[in-house]
Parts: C-alpha cells; sequence; structure tokens
C-alpha cells in the first residue's frame, strides 16, 4: 500500500504529541504555538487531482437564466496508484470525485 499526494504542495506529518500549546478553537480547526522535532512523514506533491467539469444551461428560476456543472472524469490519478493504496485530495476533488461515483474515502 502506498500513499500518494495529489494536492499541489508538501503535506508534512506529525504526532499529536509533538504540537505545543495545541488547542481546538472550531470542530474542524486546531492551532498550537509550535510544532517540536522531526516529522513522522512529509508526502511530495505528486501532481494535482482534478475533475472534469462541462458548464451547461439549465432551466430559468423565475426568468433568471441558470447554469449547472457536470462532473466527468478524474484527471491526474497517476498509472501507478493501485488497489488499497491511499490518495491525499482537496476536499473538493474529494466531493466532486463522489459525484461522479469514484471510490475514494
Amino acid at each position: 500500500m502506498a500513499i500518494f499526494n495529489l494536492t499541489p504542495h508538501k503535506i508534512t506529518v506529525y504526532g499529536e504529541s509533538q504540537f505545543v500549546g495545541l488547542e481546538q478553537v472550531n470542530p474542524t480547526t486546531w492551532i498550537a504555538d509550535s510544532v517540536e522535532g522531526q516529522p513522522l512523514a512529509e508526502f511530495q506533491s505528486e501532481g494535482s487531482l482534478r475533475i472534469q467539469t462541462e458548464t451547461v444551461e439549465d432551466a430559468a428560476i423565475q426568468g433568471i437564466p441558470t447554469v449547472r456543472t457536470r462532473f466527468g472524469d478524474l484527471i491526474g490519478v497517476p498509472s501507478a496508484v493501485g488497489t488499497g493504496d491511499t490518495l491525499i485530495v482537496s476536499l473538493v476533488a474529494l466531493s466532486a470525485a463522489r459525484c461522479v461515483s469514484a471510490s475514494f474515502s
């Protein structure tokens, strides 16, 4: 099993005990004064996962023209990715991938 970082930036992983002054400010956000020691792991970017999109006209709402986005194929999945591998992707890419019935979790 391999881990692929498909975000445009490096991902650095530290253990919880390495953070000094760690505080949860809301359900999804934590802040810390600093971090100590060497990272547990670093994952360089291996490209960016994108979702093919198409903007199409939709029904007008009270006379106002509207459009919607149709999601298509995943773009940028490395050929080396196999069953059981872990992909690090953006929340936007994950959400869009789920819309096209891709199997990411």
